[in-house]
């Protein structure tokens, strides 16, 4: 597998419950599940107290990359990751696949450039965007809400109409495919898209 996005659905209620819910039998279950991950973690990236506790931060207070130096808001990227995984937290988070196949982020380059709108949602699917920090960032993962799932869902739709020259014959397909159909079952649903890089 090359180096792609997939997306899954989770409802805003689930990630509110586990991410900063106060709920602490959730917590220490979700802690216990990512534990095996930040094990290896540690071993490639820092010293598992440090992740330990961005972790625990993450679950008990919320996401937060305020006041946080480079190195442990990478650390704390990781983190997410591995919550969003299936060795996760996939089942406190009622994660759903939703990808029929993975999305290239050169397709997504692609649409970035023939959008009007250069700061539209779609430009967080070339890298990543960190949760609640409003620039993109190449952390590998990306939280929509729901509404922005419409928001991004309408800005696909519109450069998907305008633009009729791609790179390849193929890209029609893989958009509509890929990510057309992806937001339009999210926002059927009423959940959030959850977009791993991997």
């Amino acid at each position: 597998m090359s180096y792609a996005w997939a997306f899954y659905s989770m409802p805003m209620e689930a990630f509110n419950k586990v991410i900063g819910g106060g709920d602490e039998e959730l917590q220490k279950r979700a802690i216990y599940h990512i534990t095996r991950d930040l094990k290896q973690l540690a071993q490639e990236d820092g010293d598992m107290t440090t992740l330990n506790g961005l972790a625990r931060t993450a679950i008990s207070k919320g996401i937060r990359y305020n006041n946080l130096n480079e190195d442990h808001a990478s650390l704390l990227d990781q983190v997410i990751l591995s919550m969003l995984s299936c060795e996760g937290l996939e089942k406190e988070l009622k994660l759903e696949p939703e990808s029929p196949d993975y999305l290239n982020p050169e397709i997504v380059e692609e649409l970035v450039a023939s959008s009007s709108s250069k700061e539209g949602l779609l430009r967080y699917l070339v890298a990543g965007r960190r949760f609640g920090v409003a620039e993109p960032f190449d952390c590998e993962y990306c939280i929509f809400e729901p509404h922005e799932v419409e928001e991004l869902r309408r800005e696909v739709d519109r450069v998907m109409t305008a633009s009729k020259s791609w790179s390849a014959d193929n890209v029609p397909k893989v958009v509509r495919e890929c990510l057309q159909d992806v937001l339009r079952t999210t926002v059927q649903k009423g959940r959030a898209l959850v977009g791993r890089l991997g």
